[in-house]
């Protein structure tokens, strides 16, 4: 008997001591973020990411699992998931998505291939929460990695979006293309989801626009911005729109709506939801009955032998008629024609000076009635002036009648002449004033004593000898009031005189002509400038040339016939003189047997009175003749020299070619851009944004076209990148 409980007490001995039985792993540091965690929330994004204990296959040969709490939705479609590598950037969409416990879990066929110790990401979309509210968790799983891991998920109770308010263009009741700028800010619990999540917008009277191109969606935190989709809505005074860009919890939302047409006057209100912040928040506005606009005049100038004028028309919006941009106005000519182009429409700011872009001209009832749609905005209060010209005058017009799309009771006012332009308190400050000089720059500033259009004909007349430029780039217009500036003029130089097409100016304007390139008169003593539209004209007086003062010249080395040798020349400018950065000249004649350099930048200059300088000269003029070598150049100066045609290039100036080489600028095709791009996105593999600007001064309509043109035939090429980044 004691031999036989030896042998089985071995045997357990053996068992316990055998091989052990291999264990399933978890996968570690596991993580769930979904953008809402508001209970029952719909169109949520949950981003799932592990680090893989044990190498997962790809090519959907290998699988991942979410299971989420009880009442979770999960939906089939592989397009609603994706699966990064975070360690070696692959990425793809799940190559099988299959839905089990009641929705509550999505099994994914792996797309990439994970090696051990990879992060692994999982984008989920379109996934309901449960409307169980507490904390509870997200298992995650793999087919190598069996063993669940249980991040934790908490879901809170649905809460309303903060901080709802609602800011309008126009509050005139029955107003037309109103501007709705709305602000939000979602809920601790409520961010939203590109292109998934929804904005809910009612007002209690009124319509909402249904184009999509009518909403612009921006985070004010990050700056993100664009247009949303529209989607099918029960009623005109309610839309549903989709977030076009993610907006997390707590950013700053911001909604501007354009082409809104405002109900009856009242107390009204806005209210807003999404599919996140599901109870409603009520933004209260007050509508008031629609008005006349105020202080309307009507001015016209009428000539006679061609009965071909000009109309003039001011007005001020009321307190509640501000005017959003494609906002329109409203105008019939009561016994006469209005003209139909929109070249003969000129729309003015008179509070900024600024002028606003017609958009569109249509006409009616035979051309009686004129609407002008604005491409910019007005505030309420902004003086506003309409200029029509030419206009065709057979029948003169007794009065104008006028309303907008937001001051909608037409106001009626009886013509008036308009007083012919001039100006007063011409001056004429020249350098320098040396009879024969030239390169000469003038200045000619007056105050203009009543308003005149765009496009009046200012004509300068000279003393004998006089000569304008034709280059119409050497002519710069300055409102001193206003701070604009025009460059580029045309002009219609004479004999001593020039034709100069002026831009518009009001009363009390103080203008200022610049012209560069101007030959002073023949003869000393006092002169004076014609000038048309001034009743008197502007005096000045001409001197004899001068001579330079205190000339002086050291050489080093001084040997006879020394190669690279250095010349410091020094003279003092008489006061009666002046030189002019990249205009004026300076002419240097060697003794026989010089030579002087054609290099520009061997020629520096330097005031030393000012303690300013200057290499690389405009050389104007080299002979190195061995009897009489000589050198002319221009004082260097890059703002200047660019207002000449040519002076880039010869002042030195950094070309465009220079820029794109360096990277900083881009001129070409879209398929180059495109080139450029791609060559920029595999340098910088985690780039995710790049911005594109025009240079400062490109004119809104070029502007335009240019980002229209990258939205429509660059950034396809980039969508499905930029979808991925975001993600």
């Amino acid at each position: 008997m004691p031999q036989v409980r030896i042998v089985v007490l071995a045997l357990l001995v053996l068992a316990m001591i055998g091989p052990a039985a291999a264990r399933a792993s978890t996968v570690a540091t596991p993580s769930v973020k979904p953008t809402s965690t508001s209970a029952g929330s719909q169109h949520v994004r949950y981003r799932a990411q592990f680090r893989a204990v044990t190498a997962l296959p790809g090519s959907g040969a290998g699988t991942i699992t979410l299971s989420g709490p009880s009442g979770t939705g999960f939906r089939s479609g592989t397009g609603r998931y994706r699966i990064t590598n975070l360690n070696t950037g692959d990425s793809a969409l799940a190559t099988t998505a299959t839905v089990s416990t009641g929705g509550r879990t999505i099994t994914l066929g792996n797309p990439v291939a994970v090696a051990q110790g990879d992060r692994v990401q999982v984008l989920a979309q379109d996934v309901t929460n449960t409307s169980t509210v507490g904390a509870d968790v997200l298992q995650i799983s793999t087919s190598t990695d069996t063993t669940p891991a249980s991040p934790p998920l908490t879901i809170a109770v649905v809460k309303p979006p903060a901080g709802v308010s609602v800011a309008l263009s126009s509050r005139a009741a029955g107003a037309t293309n109103v501007r709705y700028t709305v602000l939000f800010r979602p809920s601790s619990t409520g961010g939203l989801a590109e292109d998934t999540d929804q904005i809910e917008l009612t007002m209690s009277a009124g319509s909402l626009p249904s184009s999509a191109a009518r909403y612009e969606v921006t985070d004010l935190v990050t700056g993100d911005f664009a247009t949303a989709t529209v989607l099918s809505s029960p009623s005109a005074a309610t839309r549903r729109i989709t977030t076009p860009i993610d907006i997390p919890s707590g950013h700053r939302a911001q909604v501007v709506i354009t082409g809104v047409t405002n109900g009856t006057a009242g107390a009204r209100q806005l209210t807003v939801s999404t599919t996140t912040d599901r109870s409603t928040v009520n933004a209260p506005f007050t509508l008031v009955a629609a008005a006349q606009v105020s202080s309307l005049q009507a001015r016209r100038s009428v000539e006679a032998s061609d009965h071909i004028g000009r109309y003039r028309i001011q007005f001020l919006p009321t307190g509640n008629g501000g005017l959003a941009r494609r906002s329109k106005i409203f105008l019939l000519a009561q016994g006469a024609l209005l003209p139909s182009s929109i070249d003969a429409y000129t729309v003015t700011n008179i509070a900024t000076g600024r002028q606003i872009p017609v958009a569109d001209v249509l006409t009616t009832n035979e051309s009686q009635r004129v609407v002008i749609d604005l491409g910019d905005d007005v505030l309420a209060g902004d003086v506003i002036q309409i200029d029509i010209n030419p206009v065709q005058t057979a029948d003169v017009p007794n009065a104008i009648q006028l309303s907008t799309s937001a001051d909608t009771v037409a106001r009626t006012a009886s013509f008036a002449n308009l007083p012919s332009p001039s100006i007063g308190g011409s001056t004429l400050r020249l350098t320098p004033p040396a009879v024969g000089a030239t390169d000469v720059r003038y200045e000619v500033s007056y105050t203009a004593a009543s308003a005149y259009a765009d496009g009046t004909t200012l004509t300068l007349t000279g003393p004998s000898g006089t000569s304008f430029p034709a280059d119409g780039c050497l002519y710069t217009i300055i409102n001193v009031r206003t701070g604009g500036l025009a460059k580029c003029q045309t002009v219609t130089p004479g004999a001593g005189q020039v034709d100069i097409s002026m831009p518009a100016a009001q009363a009390a304007d103080r203008v200022v002509v610049r012209i560069l390139g101007v030959t002073n008169g023949d003869s000393t003593g006092a002169k004076s400038l014609g000038i048309s539209l001034a009743s008197t004209s502007a005096p000045f007086s001409l001197t004899a040339p001068s001579t330079l003062a205190s000339r002086e010249l050291r050489s080093t080395p001084t040997a006879t016939g020394a190669g690279r040798t250095r010349y410091d020349i020094a003279f003092t400018i008489p006061a009666t003189s002046e030189l002019v950065g990249g205009l004026s000249t300076l002419t240097v004649v060697g003794r026989p047997g010089t030579e002087f350099p054609t290099d520009g930048c061997a020629y520096r200059v330097d005031n030393t009175t000012r303690h300013e300088g200057n290499n690389c000269a405009q050389l104007g003029f080299i002979d190195n003749d061995p009897g009489t070598p000589t050198v002319t150049f221009a004082l260097p100066g890059n703002a200047t020299a660019t207002q000449r045609r040519g002076g880039w290039a010869k002042a030195g100036v950094p070309t465009l070619e220079h820029f794109m080489k360096l990277g900083s600028w881009f001129a070409g095709t879209p398929d180059d851009l495109i080139e450029h791009l791609k060559k920029l996105e595999a340098r910088f593999p985690g780039m995710q944004h790049i911005n594109l600007s025009t240079s400062l001064c490109t004119p809104q309509a070029v502007m335009l076209e240019q980002f229209q043109w990258v939205a429509e035939a660059v950034m396809p090429a980039f969508k499905a990148g930029r979808a991925l980044a975001a993600q």
